[in-house]
């Protein structure tokens, strides 16, 4: 029987405003700025207030190009980023490569989870926060983790941005933990958030803890009850305590 996509996944696919083709046998990304979906996607994170007040996102399609383009000329040889073909500033378009590999899962286990806590602890310390950590933005290829969206990153030295990063990363895995393995999810939880925190402070050092500890900050907290369900958030909680 064929599986049953998750919510999740229909919501991801719902707001994708990328398409992929195939010249001469390989294939490239295109990426659309302006498309509808996008578009619809950004205005509601924009708009909602538990998000408008924590992180700078932008719908503006220019804005969202020139950070993505940004993002990816200052850290290409940093991290593994897609490597753009094409920059369409008129129509605001991006072909880039297509990264053949695995999109990072919520079940993959706590060396994986480790692995992106490093990548992020990088990219926060080459003053970057992503906005946009939802794991389906991490793609695991022979070389490493790739990072395909960055149309949200700005730079800054702001640890609430950054701990954004960290938050949107643990719900969006946790909510896709629940989804695949309902059974079992609030123990995985906690062992993946864990590994995860563990890479980010191994390779972050002291700045990773005081980006951490800003999820003690009221707004923060609340934040985590809105966007967690009960008892998640309270174990998202114990966990981060272990870091700070």
């Amino acid at each position: 029987m064929e599986k049953l996509p998750n919510i999740v996944e229909i919501v991801n696919s719902m707001f994708s405003q990328s398409r992929i083709i195939v010249v001469n046998g390989r294939k490239y990304v295109v990426k659309n700025y302006t498309s509808e979906a996008g578009l619809v996607k950004w205005l509601l994170v924009k708009t909602a207030g538990v998000t408008a007040k924590v992180y700078p996102y932008t719908v503006d399609p220019s804005e969202r190009m020139s950070r993505e383009v940004l993002f990816i000329d200052s850290m290409k040889n940093i991290i593994d980023l897609p490597r753009v073909i094409i920059k369409d500033w008129i129509s605001k378009v991006v072909v880039r490569e297509f990264v053949e590999g695995e999109v990072f899962s919520p079940s993959s286990g706590v060396r994986e989870y480790r692995s992106i806590g490093r990548l992020l602890a990088v990219i926060h310390s080459h003053g970057f926060a992503l906005g946009d950590t939802k794991f389906q933005n991490f793609v695991k290829s022979k070389t490493g983790y790739y990072v395909i969206d960055g149309e949200q990153a700005v730079r800054t030295d702001d640890y609430s941005y950054m701990y954004w990063d960290v938050m949107v990363f643990c719900v969006t895995c946790t909510y896709g933990l629940i989804s695949s393995k309902p059974m079992g999810s609030l123990r995985k939880m906690q062992e993946y958030i864990a590994g995860f925190l563990e890479g980010y402070v191994e390779e972050g050092g002291r700045k990773a803890e005081r980006v951490i500890s800003v999820y003690n900050r009221f707004n923060y907290k609340g934040l985590a009850y809105v966007l967690l369900p009960t008892p998640y958030n309270l174990y998202y909680f114990r966990v981060i305590e272990e870091f700070v």
